[in-house]
């Protein structure tokens, strides 16, 4: 059994059910799962340390950090590391248009690239300055932001490639200005509203309304200690994005 990204997480946890069913026809020592890039899917009480699941696990891809470890959240079987510092050598080999931003180190808080995803997680979810924002718990999470994120997967996913590909643009490629437009109220709302009707898109716009607003909250609370240091970090946040892409897994594995 195998999986990439959320597949992979979806298999990992997908292999337990597997291997406790006594009565799956295949013996469970001839069953074998590989994921690749998984997030984190099982609570730590219910973890298991099976010796033929094995999660082949890039450190610097953000993906692989999710949902976060200070959450309680783990991956059955066995995590293989396959970061390597070689990676923008691996990627001009296969392809010598791909070209990473460059990896800023920042001794006070991380030294490597997979010190970064960690640190960026910890940050997030260490905010507490505001109990109405707060994000140290899976039930601070649930409590101010499940709903809005969820209504925004939702949303993206409806939108045509070409539109989702010019909102990860800007956000990736913009400033700390923007990211306070985005704070403000009714700032998100108003980027994504031409998106929306360009593409044709059938919305309730209070709904809309509330739940940019709620992303804001988040832009404006947790986040905000890590946009205050955008020149520093967003080389290394497209860094992560870029970690989680196939090209890079591959290069990767055949450096194994």
């Amino acid at each position: 059994m195998t999986g990439y990204s959320r597949g992979g997480g979806i298999i990992n946890a997908l292999s337990e059910l597997v291997l406790s069913d006594e009565t799956f026809p295949i013996n469970s020592d001839d069953v074998f799962v590989y994921t690749f890039e998984a997030p984190r899917a099982i609570e730590k009480n219910n973890v298991k340390k099976y010796k033929n699941v094995f999660n082949i696990v890039n450190s610097a891809d953000i993906v692989t950090h999710l949902l976060p470890e200070n959450f309680g959240f783990y991956r059955h079987g066995v995590d293989v590391e396959i970061f390597s510092d070689k990676v923008d050598e691996l990627l001009s080999d296969l392809n010598e248009n791909i070209v990473l931003p460059k990896f800023i180190s920042n001794n006070e808080n991380f030294k490597n690239q997979t010190d970064f995803p960690v640190y960026l997680f910890n940050t997030l979810t260490n905010y507490d300055a505001d109990a109405n924002y707060t994000l140290k718990s899976r039930e601070d999470y649930a409590a101010h932001y499940q709903d809005a994120i969820k209504y925004f997967i939702k949303t993206a996913n409806s939108l045509n490639s070409s539109s989702r590909s010019e909102i990860m643009g800007a956000f990736l490629e913009n400033n700390l200005n923007f990211y306070m437009v985005l704070a403000a109220k009714d700032g998100l709302y108003e980027f994504l509203l031409p998106f929306l009707e360009k593409d044709g898109i059938a919305f309730d716009s209070e709904e809309l309304r509330e739940n940019c607003n709620t992303i804001s909250n988040f832009i404006k609370h947790p986040a905000l200690p890590l946009l205050l240091q955008i020149p520093l970090y967003k080389n290394d946040f497209v860094r992560c994005i870029y970690m989680h892409s196939p090209e890079t897994i591959y290069v990767l594995l055949k450096n194994m």
